[in-house]
C-alpha cells in the first residue's frame, strides 16, 4: 500500500515538473513568440522605475545621516493643530472615510463646547475648546471615533540634525512633565502616525526617545524615574511624526474608544466588526434619523456578534457609548481639579438624562 502511494505521488510530481518546464522561459526572446516574457517584464520594470522617479526626489547624503534623505515632491503643507486664542486643542481619529460623520457628530447635542471642527486629513478631525470638559464630552459621546487626543506640544524638527536628539530635546522642553506625571504614576507611549520624515524611519526609536525625555525630566525634578506600567498607564502619551513635525498628545480614553464596555468578559471573534466602524456605518446610512420613525425595523440576518444591532440600539435610545465605561484615565490627572470634576459630572448627568429620555421615546414608538 505504501509503495502504491509513493508511486502515485512520484507520478503527480513528475507531471507537475513537466508542466512547469513547459511554461518556463529560458534566456531572452525578442520575437514575441509564445513563451517569451522578458520584453514584457522589462517594460514593467521601466514603468515602475519611471513612476518611482516621478514620485520621489532623492537628495544627496547629509553629514548627519547614513542614508539619503527621501522627501516626497507632492508633500502637502504641514498641518498646525494649535489654534490661536484657544486654550485646548483636540485631535479625533476615526476610520478613513468616516471623517464627515465624526465631524457631524461634533455638532450634536452634548458637544456644544467643540469649536472650529475641521477635517484635516483622512481619518483625523480637529477641534478646539475653552475647557477640558469639551474634550471629555467628545470622548464620552462620539460613536465613530477611535481616539480623542489632547494636544500637549507640537514642534517642527530640524531635518539636518540627528533625529533622536531633536525628538529628545523637543519632548523634554515641550511640557512640564513633573506636573503631568504625578508621583507614583506610570507612563505609556504609543505611536499613532509616522510618515514622510527626513532622517528617521523607525517609530520605535522615536517612542524610546520620547519616553527617555519624559523620564529624565521627571528624574531631574524628583530624583526618581517613573516606574514602568504593569497595566493601563496613568498617563497614556500618544505621538505622531509627520513631515518632520512632532506632535504629543494625552489620550483621553487610554486606548481605542471602540471598547465600549458591554463586551467585558465575553469571547469575541478576532475578525468581529469594530464597534466604532459599525456605528459610523449606521450613521452614514441615516439610522439616527430613521430610528425616530414609527414602524422602522433594522434587520441584520448575518449578525455574528450583534455589533450592528447593539450600536443601532444605542443610537436609537440616544445612549452615549462612553456611559458603559467604568473608568477614565483623565480622572487621575493633575489638572482634573474640582472645577473640572464638576464640569465632568455635569457632562455625564446630561448624557444620562438624554439616554433615559431616548429610551422612553423608543418604547413609546414601539421599540
Amino acid at each position: 500500500m505504501n509503495l502504491l502511494l509513493l508511486r502515485r505521488l512520484s507520478w503527480r510530481r513528475a507531471i507537475a515538473c513537466s508542466y512547469s518546464d513547459q511554461n518556463r522561459t529560458y534566456g531572452s526572446s525578442s520575437t514575441g513568440r509564445r513563451g517569451g516574457c522578458e520584453p514584457r517584464y522589462k517594460q514593467q520594470q521601466q514603468q515602475q522605475q519611471q513612476r518611482r522617479q516621478q514620485q520621489w526626489d532623492y537628495e544627496p547624503y547629509s553629514s548627519t545621516n547614513s542614508r539619503p534623505q527621501r522627501r516626497r515632491i507632492d508633500k502637502p503643507p504641514r498641518v498646525q493643530l494649535r489654534r490661536p486664542g484657544q486654550q485646548h486643542t483636540y485631535l479625533v481619529s476615526c476610520h478613513p472615510g468616516l471623517e464627515q460623520v465624526t465631524a457631524a457628530e461634533l455638532q450634536q447635542p452634548g458637544l456644544e463646547a467643540a469649536q472650529g471642527v475641521e477635517v484635516i486629513a483622512p481619518g483625523r478631525v480637529a477641534f478646539s475648546s475653552d475647557s477640558l470638559a469639551g474634550g471629555y464630552a467628545a470622548a464620552l459621546c462620539l460613536r465613530s471615533a477611535t481616539r480623542v487626543l489632547h494636544l500637549i506640544h507640537e514642534e517642527d524638527l530640524n531635518p539636518n540634525r540627528a533625529a533622536g536628539d531633536t525628538v529628545y530635546e523637543a519632548t523634554r522642553e515641550g511640557a512640564p512633565w513633573q506636573q503631568l506625571l504625578q508621583p507614583g504614576q506610570t507612563l505609556g507611549v504609543h505611536c499613532m502616525h509616522f510618515y514622510n520624515n527626513s532622517n528617521v524611519s523607525n517609530s520605535q526609536l522615536v517612542a524610546r526617545r520620547v519616553r527617555d525625555a519624559v523620564c529624565d525630566s521627571v528624574r531631574d525634578a524628583r530624583g526618581v524615574r517613573p516606574a514602568p506600567p504593569e497595566g493601563p498607564p496613568d498617563l497614556p502619551l500618544v505621538f505622531q511624526l509627520l513631515d518632520d513635525r512632532l506632535q504629543l498628545f494625552r489620550d483621553l480614553g487610554g486606548g481605542s474608544l471602540h471598547r465600549r464596555g458591554y463586551r467585558s468578559g465575553a469571547v469575541v471573534h478576532k475578525a468581529a466588526l469594530n464597534e466604532a466602524a459599525a456605528a459610523g456605518l449606521l450613521l452614514l446610512a441615516g439610522w439616527h434619523e430613521l430610528c425616530h420613525q414609527e414602524g422602522v425595523v433594522l434587520a441584520d440576518p448575518m449578525c455574528g456578534s450583534c455589533t450592528l444591532l447593539i450600536e443601532a440600539a444605542l443610537i436609537a435610545t440616544a445612549t452615549a457609548p462612553g456611559l458603559l465605561r467604568k473608568q477614565w484615565p483623565f480622572e487621575a490627572w493633575h489638572d482634573h481639579d474640582k472645577q473640572v470634576q464638576a464640569e465632568w459630572r455635569g457632562v455625564r448627568q446630561a448624557a444620562q438624562q438624554r439616554a433615559r429620555q431616548g429610551a422612553a421615546d423608543w418604547r413609546a414608538r414601539g421599540g
